[in-house]
């Protein structure tokens, strides 16, 4: 173990690093402008080819007929049939909502959670990689995209369409998609 002590020359070296560390900062600044003036037009462009490729998702699946008009969204809503499936990409987006005739929350392996943070089961993880991959791939027939119930109903989904059933998805975690009850929405406003 070495017993250095403090030693008065020390201070002259902090004091001449201090001193290069204030003399070298401004150099920075043009980085960081550099920096900025690249990320909001990469920006501006990620967020208008994502736009345009949900539109052609839409207009694909459209085609194919597997797109549900909001009418239609919302009488299966009120009626309680079905399963509405919230998936949500990254925390930033796209958020999609997909419609099934199955009842994806009693055949759960386990009883959903309320709350995303409640997740912690394997075999929910696996149940929810399982409902991505049969619902929500684009190929998949087993669903139908919607415009989602945000263009339907202004208040909380739970209160607007008591009957319905819906689950959220989110897809982003390295282990695999987390699933809970509700839509998320809800979950947020039920949050704060």
């Amino acid at each position: 173990m070495s017993d250095k002590r403090y030693a008065p020359e020390d201070d002259a070296w902090i004091w001449l690093r201090s001193l290069a560390c204030f003399l070298l900062s401004p150099l920075f600044i043009p980085f960081i402008l550099i920096g900025l003036l690249v990320s909001i037009p990469a920006d501006l462009i990620g967020s208008f080819l994502r736009a345009k490729r949900e539109r052609m998702l839409k207009r694909d699946l459209s085609e194919a007929g597997r797109f549900l008009q909001n009418d239609d969204l919302k009488a299966r809503l009120e009626s309680g049939s079905g399963t509405l499936i919230v998936v949500l990409h990254t925390p930033k987006g796209p958020v999609r909502e997909w419609w099934t005739n199955d009842d994806i929350i009693n055949t759960a392996p386990s009883p959903l959670p309320a709350r995303i943070d409640d997740c912690k089961s394997h075999e929910l993880k696996a149940y929810a990689k399982s409902c991505v991959e049969k619902y929500t791939i684009n190929n998949a027939d087993t669903a139908m995209l919607t415009n989602g119930v945000y263009a339907i109903a202004e208040s909380a989904i739970a209160d607007a369409f008591p009957r319905a059933k819906v689950v959220s998805i989110f897809n982003w975690f390295p282990d695999g998609p987390l699933i809970a009850q509700g839509h998320y929405a809800d979950q947020c406003r039920n949050a704060a």
